[in-house]
């Protein structure tokens, strides 16, 4: 199987005991929770596999100018 980038981290923090992390794009149709393996390359290229848990979580927004779609 091709590796292909997933997404970029624009943001991370930490929830309960879990490292979140807010990626930069907009929902795709029909989206579905799910568990993938994923190799994830930090900025200094240092590269680990791990499961990622990719689901939906709603967070509120104060900044207006935030479009709907990511809200």
């Amino acid at each position: 199987m091709d590796l292909v980038e997933l997404l970029t981290v624009v943001d991370r923090f930490q929830f309960a005991d879990r490292p979140l992390v807010l990626p930069d794009f907009s929902l795709p149709p029909r989206w579905t929770p799910r568990s993938e393996a994923v190799v994830v390359v930090t900025p200094s290229g240092q590269r680990r596999e791990v499961e990622a848990s990719l689901v939906i979580n709603h967070l509120n927004f104060r900044d207006p100018t935030v479009s709907v779609d990511r809200r």
